[in-house]
């Protein structure tokens, strides 16, 4: 009887490998996630949604690479006289070539407290925070193709780059709306990824607003302007009940290689 299931779950990866055979330059990732909006679910964490985006994204590329999760990240050097240590972070997806390159994926999932089909979706609160992680998530992937850069490497050899994307996944309608901040007294409002926003240069707070956590989250520079193109995702809603809707949206931006 194991020796049966064994070779069953060996058929059902042989078949889903076959599947595949696009190339990871080849893939689009919009309709990757229109894909994944096409089956009613509810996403309760990050986790759950980097998971099935990255089943449908390796049902794609079949043998013809991989894809990994939580690659490991290092910034290069560490100062020993100013005790500071190498810092370690982590790619939420790698598609990973057989031709030795690789695509970076950068997620974020951010709920607004609701209730979906008696799913409860807890709030993540802090907006401005979650709009400055998703645009230093641009500029990680951005120092992965500058060259000779002095910052970030990763521990494993993947290879060359060939791009990345930084994707958002929210039903909080904070996020896509603009903000309209005529007199300067939000603290993000030298930054927003409203839908039709564009953005380059310095990312900064405020700076006639002080907030302890800011220290953690360093003004920074993107090296291209980005401009920021909302769209639907209708996973969720064909969930929910008339009384009980609740209405998703993803952003992805593209940084070439």
């Amino acid at each position: 009887m194991c020796e049966q299931k064994a070779d069953d779950v060996s058929c059902f990866v042989t078949c889903v490998k076959r599947l595949g055979r696009m190339k990871i330059e080849e893939i689009n990732i919009k309709q990757v996630m229109d894909k994944l909006g096409e089956v009613p679910r509810i996403y309760q964490v990050e986790a759950q949604f980097q998971f099935e985006l990255a089943w449908e994204l390796q049902k794609l590329i079949g043998d013809d690479g991989q894809v990994l999760l939580e690659v490991g990240m290092c910034t290069r050097k560490a100062n020993a006289e100013k005790k500071v240590k190498r810092k370690r972070f982590y790619s939420d997806i790698i598609l990973k070539g057989n031709d030795n390159s690789y695509i970076v994926i950068e997620l974020k999932y951010k709920k607004k407290a609701a209730v979906i089909n008696g799913i409860e979706l807890t709030s993540d609160y802090a907006s401005d925070e979650g709009r400055y992680d998703y645009l230093w998530d641009i500029r990680r992937i951005e120092l992965l193709k500058e060259c000779n850069n002095d910052d970030y490497e990763y521990t494993r050899n993947l290879g060359s780059f060939r791009g990345g994307y930084a994707i958002i996944l929210t039903n909080d309608m904070g996020y896509w709306n603009k903000i309209r901040d005529k007199e300067g007294k939000t603290v993000d409002a030298l930054f927003t990824i409203g839908d039709g926003d564009s953005i380059q240069g310095r990312v900064d707070w405020n700076v006639d607003i002080k907030k302890p956590w800011m220290k953690s989250r360093p003004a920074f520079e993107l090296s291209n302007s980005y401009c920021f193109e909302w769209l639907p995702y209708y996973g969720a809603d064909k969930e929910a009940s008339k009384e009980e809707t609740c209405t998703f949206k993803y952003l992805i931006t593209k940084i070439d290689a």
